[in-house]
Formats: C-alpha cells, structure tokens, sequence
C-alpha cells in the first residue's frame, strides 16, 4: 500500500510523531532533525499549536543531550501557548523547567519548586496520576539534590502512592528505589532495605536494565545492618 503525502498541519504533526518516536528510541540526531522540520513548517504555516508541540519537542531533545540551556529556551517558548490551554502538555513543561531549574545548585531551588506546584496542579485538575507521580518523582531528586532528605522522602512517597494507582508498574518501581535511597539517607536503614526488595521484584518482573542498580543498593545496604 502507498500511502499519500502528508500536506500542511499533518505533515507538521506527523513530524512531529517522528520526532517523538525517535526520541523514546533515544535516537537524538533523527529526534533533531524531524522536530526542526515541523517547527519551520509549523512557522511558515502559522500553526500555532504545531509550534508550541515542535518547540517542546526540542526541547526534549536538548534535555536528552544534556543541553538545558537550550532545552529551557524551547519549553520556555512553548509555555506560554500551553498555559492558555491548562493542558497536561503545560504540566509537562513545567517537570521539565522544575528539573532544570533545581539541578542547578545556585540558588534556583525556589523556582523548581513554583514549577513542580504548577504541574501538579494541572495534573491534578486531569485526574492523571502517572503525571502526577512523575512530578512527585522529579521534585523528590531535587529535594535529594539540595540534601533535604525528609522532604525528599515525602516527595517519593506520593510518588510510589501515585504510580500504584495508575497501574504503571515500571514508575512504581522506579518511585519505590527512590523512597528507598532517601530513607537511607535519613538513616532508616529497614525502610530501605523493605522498598528496594519491593523496587527490586518489579524491576526483576519487568526485566528492566534497573535491577541490577537496585541490587547493587541492597548488597551495599546490607553491610551496614
């Protein structure tokens, strides 16, 4: 079957899809060069909303490099069209930005938090618990960064509480691994030991690449009890 070419606002958007596929295949230059693409179309065509889904697409891909300068540019770019829709694409910027924003250790960690508050809420208002507990996640690892393990603790605990809703095992475990190593820090060693043995069997289940992470963070533990 030949399938016909896509013209205009498809075209935009089925780059787009591209782009997205290449992205989980962590394939970045492909990622790159499909979301390039559809924003310059989107731009020629005046496609507002194909814009704003390519700039946060590049933005994906320069967060994938390790770009955050560039990567904060394009969400930030996206944002403001995604806030007028309170829609979960905005939520997700929002992760992004709060991530971005809390990695760096220069006294930036106020606005990650005005970024993961803002996510959640749209998340909330859409009832999406994997949303949800993504955020939760990210907003754990930044508390974890910045050395507040008991905020980090509660910020993975919403997280595991969220993900087991939701059903996605694969967010679940990887929120539990994460209560576990903030537990660790906190000194409660028990608590860890449990949630890396509940981490450990999900990612084991899964066939995850991650277990063998976790298993390291049981062996280690298990010489300090």
């Amino acid at each position: 079957m030949i399938l016909p070419e896509l013209q205009g606002t498809q075209k935009v958007e089925g780059l787009g899809e591209w782009a997205g596929l290449c992205l989980d295949l962590q394939e970045g230059e492909p990622a790159q060069a499909a979301a390039s693409e559809s924003l310059a179309l989107a731009q020629t065509l005046h496609d507002s909303v194909g814009i704003a889904r390519a700039q946060n697409l590049l933005g994906q891909v320069a967060l994938y490099r390790g770009e955050k300068e560039v990567a904060q540019h394009y969400f930030t770019e996206a944002l403001a069209f995604f806030e007028a829709q309170e829609s979960t694409d905005a939520a997700f910027v929002h992760n992004n930005l709060g991530l971005i924003e809390g990695e760096d250790l220069t006294g930036k960690v106020q606005r990650a938090h005005a970024h993961f508050t803002r996510a959640l809420h749209l998340y909330e208002q859409h009832n999406n618990l994997r949303g949800i507990a993504r955020v939760e996640n990210n907003a754990g690892y930044v508390a974890y960064l910045w050395e507040n393990f008991a905020l980090s603790a509660q910020h993975y605990q919403r997280a595991s509480a969220a993900a087991r809703r939701s059903g996605d095992l694969d967010l679940l475990a990887k929120a539990l691994n994460n209560e576990g190593e903030a537990a660790q820090a906190l000194g409660n060693l028990d608590t860890a030991h449990t949630l890396y043995e509940e981490a450990l069997a999900l990612f084991l289940e899964l066939e995850s690449p991650y277990a063998d992470y976790t298993q390291d963070l049981l062996e280690v533990l298990r010489t300090k009890q």
